[in-house]
């Protein structure tokens, strides 16, 4: 009789790159003449963004852009002047294997900067930025999942996995013109930052349709009519909508979309009154789309045959369930003051994610660390503008069942707000709002047979005396082990004795059929 094998397909997530890029950024830049001497740096920056990223074979190509921002004080004065420019790069990553459909998660950071004037008209800049970098992708395998023929019995472990996996992503750039009304005109962009809201999804016709609001925030020069500048603070709402494309997605799929701000670019813009009172904000956004339908199978974990000799090989597989969607909130506070005297007025106070990490507890819980670099502009008692910056740590705790230490998860995390009050004591407590997200799969691990040999000239020896066999079971055997301990079929072991589970309950007498 021939061996019909039954394989069942699932999809497995497959990571063929997890690691990190590095760029050194070298700026050696002289200030037109329309600048000011420079007297005191306040502040010298690096904000490391992605402008673009795709995937072709086994290559990964990222175009990056570094915004370094020099904030400085010239001699005698009081008001803060700024320097911009841009540092572009690229990076090719080689990735273990071409996948369809990657899924590809960036984060960039600063790893560190350092600036000198060299004159009061020359500055050097030297600092570097990374990027970590996670490529995904889903691999179609058949796993066995039934045996017959031969003699063959079986033994099946219940599984949960996706039995379909869609995924779709897209890069795209929202573009708004942003009213200040800025008294004298914008002079310069000091810091700009922006977060997003909880990203809307609704399936409709083969497409995911995703909305969703970005907040932006900037801090920029204005210039006074005495010829200095003064600050102000921008917020908006930017509103966002696309749709994306996913063949054979349905309202049976769990539809997840991830958004990040890859780049937000404010511009200042002349109006038709001469005046620059308006931003035209450049927000680039990276829209990853998962769709999962869950299912289980039953893959083969164990067989042998009662006509033959046999041998088999074990795999073990990962499986993973369909993803949830993590939220969690949490709130810092932290004291910030002024070496050279009192907090007297601020311009603005911000908060960047700095680092970002998940593991479990002891318990199981899913806990998220991160840091945050919080920073203050703002002008002492003795009048003098300054920068104050203080580094904090925070974890988050997800409100969901423990996950072991199988799962897969590669945090998200965003600044949700920041808010401020000085106190009588001439210092200022910070308060910034930080939300956590990402997705979630919980990971299981089973060891699948793969391969099975069947020696057909090797039939197996039968002791056709006896028709059946007693044997005394202690309590916890399985019944399995036992059928294949006397080379029978489990179906007649479990009909013989009319059991109902796989392992007893309490010493028995069994009956064993002699095949």
């Amino acid at each position: 009789m021939e061996l019909i094998l039954d394989k069942t397909p699932v999809f497995l997530t497959e990571t063929v790159f997890d690691g990190q890029t590095e760029q050194g950024i070298e700026l050696d830049y002289v200030l037109p003449d329309y600048y000011p001497d420079i007297f005191k740096i306040l502040k010298c920056s690096l904000t490391p963004r992605i402008v673009s990223y795709s995937v072709s074979g086994s290559q990964l190509y990222i175009d990056g852009v570094a915004y370094i921002k020099i904030l400085y004080l010239s001699e005698g004065g009081e008001s803060i002047n700024c320097i911009d420019q841009r540092y572009t790069y690229s990076k090719t990553l080689e990735l273990a294997s071409p996948v369809q459909s990657p899924k590809v998660c960036l984060f960039p950071k600063t790893d560190y900067c350092s600036c000198r004037a060299v004159s009061g008209r020359r500055i050097d800049v030297r600092g570097a930025v990374s990027c970590r970098v996670k490529v995904t992708g889903c691999t179609e395998s058949r796993l066995l999942c039934g045996v017959s023929g031969m003699g063959t019995q079986v033994r099946s472990s219940p599984v949960s996995c996706c039995e379909s996996t869609l995924y779709a992503d897209r890069q795209f750039v929202t573009r708004e013109d942003i009213e200040t009304g800025a008294g004298g005109g914008i002079a310069a962009v000091l810091s700009v930052s922006a977060s997003l809201s909880p990203a809307e999804t609704k399936v409709i016709a083969d497409k995911a349709v995703i909305k969703s609001e970005a907040k932006v925030k900037a801090l920029y020069l204005i210039r006074n009519s005495d010829g200095r500048t003064g600050t102000e603070v921008m917020e908006a709402a930017v509103p966002l909508s696309q749709i994306i494309d996913i063949e054979g997605i349905t309202d049976k799929h769990s539809c997840f979309a991830e958004l990040d701000i890859m780049d937000c670019d404010l511009e200042i813009k002349q109006g038709d009154d001469g005046e620059n009172r308006t931003f035209g904000c450049d927000i680039t956004i990276d829209c990853r789309v998962s769709a999962y339908k869950e299912g289980q199978i039953s893959p083969v974990c164990d067989l042998y045959s009662t006509d033959y000799e046999s041998s088999y090989t074990v795999t073990p597989i990962r499986t993973e369930n369909s993803p949830q969607l993590i939220s969690a909130q949490t709130n810092i506070r932290s004291q910030l003051g002024d070496p050279d005297g009192d907090i007297g007025e601020v311009f603005d106070c911000r908060c960047d994610i700095t680092a970002l990490s998940a593991r479990s507890s002891e318990d199981g819980r899913l806990i998220v660390n991160g840091q945050v670099c919080l920073q203050m502009i703002e002008r002492n008692s003795a009048g003098s503008p300054a920068v104050i910056e203080k580094t904090e740590s925070f974890e988050a705790r997800p409100d969901i069942p423990p996950v072991g230490d199988s799962f897969s998860y590669t945090p998200t995390a965003q600044v949700t707000g920041v808010s401020y009050s000085i106190s009588g004591d001439g210092k200022a407590e910070v308060r910034a709002a930080v939300s956590v997200g990402g997705l979630l799969c919980r990971v299981s691990t089973v060891n699948a047979v793969s391969e099975i040999t069947i020696n057909e000239d090797k039939p197996c020896s039968k002791d056709r005396d006896y028709a059946l066999k007693l044997y005394f079971a202690e309590a916890g055997e399985s019944v399995w082990d036992i059928a294949k301990r006397y080379n029978t079929s489990i179906k007649e072991v479990v009909a013989e004795n009319e059991l109902e589970q796989e392992k007893l309950s309490s010493p028995s007498m069994l009956l064993i059929p002699v095949l």
